[in-house]
């Protein structure tokens, strides 16, 4: 038995947004909800700065460092 949830009318383009997961077996037993994680919205500010929300992506691991790169839209490469 396969379920699959597909969230409507989230722009991630606008906000954060969080799920937990919770996994069903063939024989509809179902798993406790996995921990909370967090999408990241990355947005520009009106001076040029980047800006993104503190939330962990997964879970209450922290993260060390950001990693920002740029991408061609057109040839979906990265910009230099």
């Amino acid at each position: 038995m396969h379920h699959e949830h597909v969230a409507k009318r989230v722009d991630a383009s606008q906000k954060s947004e969080c799920y937990k997961i919770v996994f069903v077996d063939e024989c509809d037993s179902r798993s406790d909800f996995s921990p909370e994680f967090c999408t990241i919205n990355l947005s520009e500010n009106s001076g040029g700065q980047l800006q993104w929300t503190n939330k962990t992506p997964f879970g209450n691991a922290p993260i060390s460092i950001f990693e920002i790169q740029s991408y061609d839209e057109t040839t979906n490469t990265p910009s230099t």
